[in-house]
């Protein structure tokens, strides 16, 4: 069963940088005799397994479903689905969540980390999100309710069990409900016990990471008094830290991981900002057009798409977003591939494409339905971020990729990592820009699914492009 996070001790160097942990003693506040199962509504069952601890309530007192659907979508467990492949999704998803918050949250308190220590870190991490909860969190049941985890008769509030009777402020205040807040209000905890743990006897020193991450899950589990306590054999928690053990060594949940492709949330936008609006694009202010040049003959297209090649006809700034940020300078007379596509909803149509070149990557103003011919024309042997019709690729996940008959639906095949294959056809699809890959393999052909184009570029953990 796991264990709840029940001690009491006050971090003293709370980690100011995330706005959604509180800062102060309030994090930590006295014991409050909150009843067993306290606002636990529509409650539903479950098991023992990863991704279906034994009991989850509705989210709703403390995080609203909406949000949820919108922020975390891909990390709600749906009992409709067939148990084994929503298990395998699910887990797939949550993997890579924990592992780059637990990155971002550790090079934020330790900017000079080194690769070793924050390997084991992450170890530790995610370590803890299985001896806590098997790895849940939300859930959406048969009758379109977002549950959330609670264990401990009730007291144990998600994926790293915040106990309301010792931390009630941030449990009823939803930081709890946060799938992102409850891990980031959790590690502050472990994090106390990370830092002192090598100055006890129990650990021999800041490279001691075995010993490190054992007498620091003490800290967390039962305080600093029990920083040593997985030493001790007789003590009356032990099978606490025996079962921690287990879950650090046996890495169990990898057997349902079925890609290494990087998370979709933003971490950074929502460890700094709780409004709903987070992530999303800001409307774009005016641009002031740039004087015009005489341009070349046009090869042109009204408006280009994402996987075209454009050739700039006059040196054009590089914006973080359109009309965002100035990040450079991309320069007339190259072509780049066109990487995403955003059109103003004013009558002049105007137009912006991120195009990327080495480390410059951004969003260009490229005129609108009257000017566009002066600022870029279709272009030549562009390098290619992203594949096209004809492209030769391979398949870059550990594990391999899913074919199905269509974009996102049904499954047909698994195409196993480092098979070469020709892409028949690309589909860019939703507001995430999800690429998708139309290829023949076998007697089968479909879409493979082969990351995000924009805003975040996601294409090579899933495929690279091959030279013929």
């Amino acid at each position: 069963m796991a264990e709840c996070l029940v001690m009491k001790n006050i971090i003293k160097n709370s980690l100011t940088v995330f706005a959604i942990l509180i800062t102060s003693s309030q994090a930590y506040s006295a014991y409050n005799n909150t009843s067993n199962y306290w606002k636990c509504y529509n409650r539903i069952g479950g098991a023992w397994t990863f991704a279906r601890a034994p009991s989850a309530c509705s989210s709703s007192p403390f995080i609203a479903d909406d949000y949820v659907k919108t922020k975390f979508s891909p990390y709600i467990f749906d009992e409709a689905k067939n148990r084994t492949n929503e298990t395998e999704r699910y887990l797939t998803e949550m993997n890579h969540l924990v592992i780059e918050s637990a990155e971002y949250y550790l090079k934020k308190r330790k900017p000079t980390v080194s690769s070793t220590e924050l390997k084991h870190w992450v170890d530790a991490v995610q370590a803890i999100t299985h001896q806590e909860s098997f790895i849940s969190h939300y859930r959406d049941g048969t009758d379109n309710r977002i549950r959330m985890m609670r264990g401990d008769y009730g007291h144990g509030h998600g994926i790293m069990q915040v106990d309301d009777r010792w931390h009630f402020v941030n449990v009823s205040s939803g930081k709890a409900a946060n799938l992102i807040s409850n891990l980031f209000y959790a590690l502050d905890i472990y994090y106390d016990g990370w830092q002192r743990a090598p100055s006890e006897w129990c650990v021999s020193g800041n490279t001691d990471y075995y010993n490190r991450i054992r007498a620091a899950y003490g800290v967390y589990n039962g305080g600093v008094g029990s920083v040593c306590r997985f030493k001790n054999p007789n003590h009356k928690w032990s099978r606490n830290d025996k079962n921690f053990k287990d879950k650090l060594d046996g890495k169990t949940w990898r057997r349902y991981i079925t890609s290494d492709a990087p998370t979709p949330v933003d971490i950074a936008c929502l460890a700094n900002n709780t409004s709903s609006d987070c992530g999303k694009v800001e409307p774009v202010p005016p641009v002031t057009p740039q004087p015009p040049v005489t341009p070349q003959p046009p090869i042109n297209k009204e408006i280009f798409a994402v996987g075209d090649d454009i050739k700039l006809l006059k040196n054009i700034n590089a914006r973080e977003t359109p009309g965002g940020k100035l990040l450079g300078t991309f320069a007339a007379g190259e072509s780049y591939q066109v990487l995403d596509v955003f059109t103003s909803n004013d009558s002049a149509k105007s137009r912006y494409y991120l195009i990327r070149k080495d480390s410059l990557r951004g969003y260009i103003y490229a005129g609108d339905s009257n000017s566009h011919s002066s600022w870029a024309v279709s272009g030549v042997n562009a390098y290619k971020y992203l594949p096209v019709e004809g492209s030769l690729v391979k398949i870059a996940t550990a594990s391999g990729t899913n074919l199905r008959a269509t974009a996102g639906g049904a499954y047909l095949t698994r195409v196993p990592s480092g098979t070469a294959l020709r892409v028949i056809d690309t589909l860019i699809k939703g507001s995430d820009k999800d690429l998708y890959i139309k290829v023949k393999y076998g007697n089968n052909t479909g879409y493979l699914y082969s990351g995000m184009v924009a805003p975040r570029y996601t294409t090579p953990y899933w495929i690279s492009i091959l030279e013929d």
